[in-house]
């Protein structure tokens, strides 16, 4: 049972706050909810939590808002568990060869867990906190969350992830931990977040050190990040390196999605972040990942999560795309106005344009897109002006000329490209029914399947190359050809 639950029904003896969400006040954002989805069971399972933000009670409401815990006496950081109804029938996906059965049962676990109520939440003292710590066994799961992200979406997400996790593994014993920071929840926030999230850093990696102190020795821990929380995971790894630790590696696995970190900083930190690995370092990539593209001009260098940098070959730099301007067609929405825009309209209407995560408002019309634009029968989604998850004929060019410039990004790490795979479960979001797979030991990739390709370099790097790359780095590109529809 996830973290012992009757284990933890003897300990929770912290500050309980009221049973039930409702009366809690706990804001629950729920998502439209089109398709196929789970109905609740009453096996109760739950998700502990560390937050820095400010636990608020204001015109009748009680929660973990968008706020600093600016609590320097006692420290910032409040300790708890929620607890979560598991789905009732719910099917892990790893066996299914069927796209349009993945695709539901995705969808289903998808609808279920973004409206999923905290049935009781309970706050801990930092003693408690560790007692679970000490009493734990087999995997800590430690998550991240990125940017625009409340406290009860964060909790929920690795409830999502827990779930499929232990469906495919039954028996195994999982400790999950979500660290929460203080993000606003709005899209045109993503300064103040970044001041935020680097406010929060220093108590992560408190946290982080007395997990690493007090877990038993057979505890293996494993940190999952996402979006801009993909950050904590480059600062822990340079302090270690900095600090000369010589104790071995921190983690078993780390998954990064959706990365909103410089590529080229992620580049200088590539050595000490596999260092902090005794398996394997997992970084999901997609070229399609509209609240990347919309990072990436901002900060005018691409992303780790989204590592291209095309220039005029994708119609970035004109906003206009090569396939429509050959048919004399004007691409709907483009980029060009986007380049002069203001912060919050430019992440606001590149989130429209093209994040999933606008997508999946839309429900079932997202699903019927998905099958409009797959040519063939394959079951990708592309609208146009986004980059094909193909491998580019310039690169392949390049390749068919010397194809010693293949090179993997390191020894521990693998990077994974899911661009041709945009529903309601990818784009912009954490991609859990990947992870869930390559938590595993010995990790899975089922039911997926993949296809090696590689990634030109950024217009900065190839410029430094002297025009032609020294080196190209391979991705396992996500192919779902072989499910059948």
């Amino acid at each position: 049972m996830l973290c012992g639950v009757s284990a933890f029904a003897l300990c929770l003896f912290g500050a309980a706050v009221p049973p039930c969400a409702a009366q809690f006040g706990m804001p629950q954002r729920p998502k439209q909810q089109t398709g196929p989805t789970y109905q609740a069971s009453n096996d109760n399972f739950q998700v502990c939590y560390a937050t820095t933000r400010l636990f608020e009670n204001s015109g009748g409401q009680s929660t973990y808002g968008g706020q600093r815990n600016l609590d320097y006496g006692q420290g910032s950081i409040e300790y708890g568990t929620a607890t979560f109804e598991r789905p009732a029938g719910y099917q892990t996906i790893s066996g299914v060869p069927d796209w349009g059965v993945l695709r539901d049962q995705m969808t289903a676990a998808d609808n279920y867990f973004a409206a999923a109520p905290i049935k009781r939440l309970n706050k801990d003292s930092q003693a408690t906190f560790l007692n679970r710590l000490r009493n734990a066994h087999g995997l800590i799961l430690i998550y991240v969350h990125g940017y625009d992200e409340p406290f009860d979406s964060a909790v929920r997400e690795l409830a999502e992830l827990v779930n499929e996790y232990q469906a495919r593994s039954p028996g195994t014993q999982v400790l999950p931990i979500a660290f929460s920071w203080p993000s606003l929840d709005s899209t045109a926030a993503y300064s103040t977040d970044e001041a935020s999230l680097e406010w929060s850093e220093k108590p992560f990696r408190e946290m982080l050190n007395q997990i690493v102190q007090n877990k038993p020795s057979d505890c293996a821990i494993d940190f999952v990040a996402h979006s801009m929380g993909s950050r904590y995971a480059f600062s822990y790894a340079e302090s270690q390196e900095l600090s000369g630790n010589s104790k071995g590696p921190t983690f078993r696995n780390i998954f990064l999605s959706c990365s909103d970190v410089d590529f080229h900083t992620a580049e200088n930190r590539r050595d000490s972040m596999q260092n902090c690995v005794s398996k394997m370092l997992y970084i999901f990539v997609n070229d399609n990942d509209g609240a990347l593209l919309t990072s990436q001009l901002l900060h005018k260098a691409p992303r780790l999560g989204r590592p291209v940098d095309p220039g005029n070959s994708s119609g970035i730099s004109t906003g206009i795309s090569p396939s429509l301007a050959s048919q004399g067609q004007p691409q709907p929405g483009g980029l060009a106005g986007l380049l002069g825009a203001s912060p919050s309209n430019l992440l606001n209407q590149a989130e429209n344009m093209l994040s999933d995560k606008a997508v999946s408002m839309f429900g079932q019309k997202a699903r019927n897109l998905v099958d409009q634009f797959a040519p063939g029968g394959r079951p990708t989604f592309t609208k146009s002006g986004q980059i094909s998850a193909e491998q580019s004929p310039e690169v392949t060019k390049w390749l068919n000329r010397d194809p010693n410039l293949s090179r993997e990004w390191g020894g521990k790490s693998r990077l994974i490209d899911d661009t041709g795979f945009v529903t309601l479960n990818m784009g912009h979001s954490l991609a859990w029914p990947l992870m869930a797979g390559l938590m595993l030991d010995p990790p899975q990739d089922a039911p997926f399947t993949f296809a090696t390709m590689h990634k030109g370099p950024d217009q900065a790097m190839l410029k430094v190359m002297g025009g032609t790359p020294t080196y190209l780095y391979r991705f396992d590109r996500l192919d779902l050809s072989r499910l059948s529809r």
